[in-house]
């Protein structure tokens, strides 16, 4: 592509059912010559308060509902602020964030520390605040991925549970020698 998003990273903080508090950069190269909009679908993230450094960029919505930011400069970090309502369910809430193709991307979210984030895409790790213990963030590192449904669930995780082994047998031969025995089966372990 003429315009490529070479790095996205975007942050927030979870409050009641909303990431909130987020915060985007793009690194993006322009390798044409003139200005160009460089399109940021498939966001559906609410964006605002766009800016090229201490200027203000020129973005919105393009023909066929796209949204689009104009590159006025060979290489530039847009930032703003953004959130993302999720859909409650009865022991946490889903989302469905997405955003525009870049090299690579990566979220950092902001949870109370007995919340847990599943993620259907990407390498998830976590680790506790620097600044508040009540708090972990969980980093997804998306890759070139433009979408992740997350979840997010109340409650400390499950406790692990112990493995069960079950065990069928059946002797096929039992050979009686004075002192000795010897005896044959088949086992069939499930785990």
């Amino acid at each position: 592509p003429k315009n490529a998003i070479r790095r996205a990273s975007y942050s927030a903080v979870l409050t009641g059912e909303s990431f909130t508090n987020g915060r985007m950069n793009l690194t993006i190269e322009r390798t044409g010559k003139a200005a160009e909009f460089v399109s940021l679908t498939p966001l559906n993230i609410h964006l605002s308060k766009c800016v090229w450094g201490n200027s203000p960029a020129i973005w919105g919505t393009g023909p066929k509902s796209v949204a689009v930011v104009l590159m006025d400069r060979v290489q530039g970090t847009l930032t703003g602020q953004w959130s993302l309502h999720g859909a409650r369910r009865s022991d946490g809430v889903d989302f469905d964030f997405r955003a525009p193709q870049a090299v690579t991307s990566q979220l950092s979210l902001r949870l109370p520390r007995q919340f847990r984030l599943r993620a259907d895409v990407g390498v998830v790790t976590t680790h506790p605040a620097k600044d508040a213990a009540d708090w972990q963030v969980w980093e997804i590192e998306l890759g070139r991925r433009t979408r992740c449904r997350l979840a997010v669930d109340f409650g400390p995780a499950p406790k692990p549970r112990q493995p069960l082994i079950l065990v069928e047998n059946s002797v096929t031969n039992l050979v009686a020698v004075s002192e000795q025995f010897r005896i044959f089966c088949d086992l069939n372990l499930t785990v």
